[in-house]
């Protein structure tokens, strides 16, 4: 049997092998692919590590918030180019002093991941905060990966699947 964190491991090995030209180009990509999906009020994430960076999105015209998390709980903030930022322990960039967002007001969550499958079923770093906060919110859900991370997972009750996962190659959506 395979063991989660041997996945998430052997995911998180293969996504920090991408050298920074290609993370960018991949970035780029993913970016213009999810583009045409965005609209209303859009929770995004501030890239950390080698996740895909999603600072080449055009956001003209979308309401933006990004997520902060406590020890037990993320909630995403409203921002915008007045806003202020702090690292989190996480090392992790959150607004500062932003109004908090209901889950109801999303319209788009775009969720950061370590590995996902084509059913768009995703792992992320085990500690759970999207699988908690998704089933309270109406939005659509998003994940954002490259390729190299797709894997073969094994669900868990509490696993949250998402509508769609977008990678430089394809867009997979759940059946």
């Amino acid at each position: 049997m395979i063991l989660l964190d041997d996945v998430r491991a052997c995911a998180l090995q293969r996504r920090n092998a991408l050298d920074e030209k290609m993370r960018i180009q991949y970035s780029r990509g993913i970016c213009e692919r999810v583009q045409p999906l965005l609209q209303g009020t859009v929770a995004l994430y501030y890239a950390a590590g080698s996740e895909v960076d999603l600072r080449y999105l055009n956001t003209s015209g979308l309401r933006l918030c990004l997520p902060v998390c406590s020890k037990t709980e993320m909630r995403f903030y409203h921002i915008d180019e007045t806003t202020e930022y702090r690292r989190s322990s996480y090392g992790i960039w959150e607004p500062v002093h932003a109004l908090p967002a209901e889950a109801w007001e999303l319209d788009i969550v775009l969720v950061p991941l370590v590995a996902f499958d084509e059913a768009c079923n995703r792992m992320g770093h085990g500690c759970g905060y999207y699988d908690r906060y998704l089933p309270a919110c109406r939005a659509k859900t998003i994940g954002i990966a490259f390729e190299c991370q797709k894997d073969t997972l094994q669900l868990h009750a509490h696993d949250v699947p998402l509508d769609m996962i977008v990678s430089e190659q394809q867009i997979y959506s759940r059946k």
